[in-house]
């Protein structure tokens, strides 16, 4: 009972401190508050994975949380590094950001072949969707300057873990496969939304609003997953 209530407690920080993330995106008021609140939010799936794990005990034998918690971290420490981003063409803090992202891509996808072993098939969504990534890259107002080479092998993991994530999703019960494929699904929307925000040009401002959406509420579905 405990836990249940803690959790309660966990969703309505996360829900408030993601409302004012987006009021600070919008807001030019709350601008210098953008990279505290994007922390503080990442904190919320942090805390719910965290939880999740301390429910089994914190024993290693727990695979899913004990191996998909450096993902969580590593994700937090990006968020982080692309808060600081300016939007510079090949700024270092976004570079930062973008390697973290990517190790814990990485991490997310090994602790998913704990579960199901590799099979040469997992490799045809991504190479497709990093062929899309690509075809995108290439559009007129698509600017990725000297990224393009980070951009792929990023669409190559993200979308390898996306698919293999549905697929370990199958395998557990109703509840928590439907919040692991609901999770890859919004992550890997939630990536293809930031390639616009970043380099697609003129800039939509609503396209921070849906990044933010789908990696939050994404982040959120993984570390329920680990319950």
């Amino acid at each position: 009972m405990a836990f249940f209530w803690t959790k309660g407690v966990i969703l309505v920080y996360y829900l408030c401190l993601f409302i004012m993330l987006i009021v600070s995106c919008y807001h030019s008021k709350w601008k210098r508050y953008h990279v505290l609140l994007k922390t503080g939010t990442s904190l919320g799936f942090l805390a719910m994975a965290l939880l999740a794990w301390a429910e089994l005990g914190f024993v290693w034998e727990a695979v899913l949380p004990a191996l998909m918690l450096p993902g969580f971290l590593f994700c937090f420490a990006g968020d982080v590094g692309l808060a600081l981003y300016d939007r510079k063409p090949a700024n270092g803090k976004f570079l930062i950001g973008l390697s973290l992202f990517l190790l814990g891509h990485v991490l997310f996808l090994l602790s998913l072949y704990q579960f199901t072993a590799f099979s040469w098939t997992d490799l045809i969504f991504p190479v497709l969707m990093t062929g899309a990534a690509f075809g995108l890259t290439r559009l007129k107002r698509m600017d990725v300057q000297k990224m393009g080479p980070c951009i792929l092998a990023y669409a190559f993991f993200v979308s390898m873990f996306c698919g293999k994530g549905i697929q370990t999703a199958l395998l557990f019960s109703s509840q928590q496969g439907l919040w692991l494929g609901t999770g890859v699904v919004l992550f890997l929307l939630s990536d293809l939304i930031l390639l616009f925000v970043f380099f697609y040009h003129p800039f939509r401002p609503s396209g921070k609003f849906w990044n933010l959406l789908t990696y939050y509420g994404g982040m959120m579905c993984l570390a329920l997953s680990l319950s």
